[in-house]
């Protein structure tokens, strides 16, 4: 699977277009995002995550101003891009590029109690389109590069469908579960005679 994200990645990126990925602004940009990612554990007003209940009930004053500056920059790069490939021409394109892949990649799992929009997902899956012939551009790109990478090296590239994903492997597999094979009589009158002392 992470071949085909690296190919894909180059493919759709147009990375054979790109200076290439050994030059200090390409790795500059991957380790910003790599310390980004790391910092968090260093910060406990980091450590929540982006849901309605978290936002409502549990983010801090800290993290409501830290989102109130990145939100924005993400905005602007976003406006940068959909300017620059419209002053090109290539706006319908890019539209449809990007189209294609939530189709394929994100709208099948994208109703699922169990889908996990990971960090290492959404890297690679917005990187790829920020493959405009422009410094900033790559510098988004190489960022996103940068969170694919850390999501992948620290967490491993876990499915997105998360324990739906894992019980289809055990199904799979012929794994024993606990929906499909109750707990043992002695397992119960065991477990009652430990509590029950």
């Amino acid at each position: 699977l992470i071949v085909r994200d690296c190919v894909l990645f180059f493919l759709i990126g147009r990375m054979w277009r790109q200076t290439g990925v050994d030059n200090p602004s390409w790795v500059l940009w991957m380790v910003v995002a790599n310390l980004y990612f790391e910092a968090q554990g260093f910060f406990p007003w980091m450590s929540h995550s982006v849901t309605l209940y978290e936002m409502h009930c549990l983010w801090p004053w800290q993290l409501w101003i830290f989102a109130g500056c990145v939100v924005p920059l993400f905005a602007f790069i976003l406006l940068a891009h959909i300017s620059a490939a419209y002053n090109l021409g290539l706006l319908w394109i890019k539209i449809g590029e990007f189209g294609i892949c939530l189709g394929l990649f994100l709208f099948p799992v994208l109703s699922s109690p169990y889908f996990h929009f990971h960090h290492w997902f959404a890297g690679w899956l917005f990187g790829m389109h920020c493959n405009l012939d422009t410094w900033w551009s790559r510098a988004t790109m190489a960022y996103f590069w940068g969170m694919y990478v850390n999501g992948i090296a620290v967490y491993g590239r876990d499915p997105l469908l998360t324990c739906s994903y894992a019980h289809f492997v055990a199904e799979d597999q012929g794994c024993p579960t606990t929906f499909d094979h109750p707990v043992p009589l002695e397992m119960e009158t065991m477990s009652t005679t430990i509590l029950d002392v």
